[in-house]
Parts: C-alpha cells; structure tokens; sequence
C-alpha cells in the first residue's frame, strides 16, 4: 500500500478553495481507479499559520501511483481546482 499525502495552502478565502477542490474529489477518485480509500480536510486552524486542507490517499502499489499521478482526471483537477488559488504546496508518499 501507498499512502501520498498533499498539504494545500491558498490565496483568498481558504475555506472557500478547500470546497472547491473537495467537490471535484469523488469524481476524479472513480476516474483514476486503483485507490483504495482517500480523505480530505481543511485545518482546524489551532496551532497557526500552516497549511489550510490536506488529501490522504491510498493506492494500491506504486504502480497505482503511477496512474493516479498522471491520469488525465487528476490533471484537470490540478489545472482547474488547485493551481489557480495555489499559495503553497508540500507532498509525501511513504509505503504504508
């Protein structure tokens, strides 16, 4: 099992952006396949200025990994739903 770990920081109303990007999730999940399960959230905003969501995903192997990284779906929700209020970024995948 993989776990890949992405912590999101916007621009503008961050509780705004993290809707934005949770609504387009399940879509792009069912598209992508090989996922065995995946959770987002935003921050509870108890210890500062950190990051605002994060998005916890499991795949299946390395392979999955692969896929999921460069699937058409995942693209377009980057391009459409992260980048565009994008302040800062931080990923990690570790074997699980």
């Amino acid at each position: 099992m993989i776990t890949h770990v992405v912590l999101f920081r916007w621009t503008g109303e961050p509780e705004k952006q993290s809707r934005h990007l949770a609504e387009a999730l399940p879509q792009m999940m069912r598209e992508v396949g090989g996922i065995a399960g995946y959770e987002f959230g935003s921050d509870l905003g108890r210890l500062g200025d950190g990051y605002h969501a994060a998005l916890l995903v499991r795949l299946q192997d390395e392979d999955a990994l692969r896929r999921y990284e460069q699937h058409p779906a995942h693209h377009r929700v980057i391009d459409e739903r992260v980048n565009p209020a994008l302040d800062g970024l931080a990923i990690v995948q570790f074997a699980s």
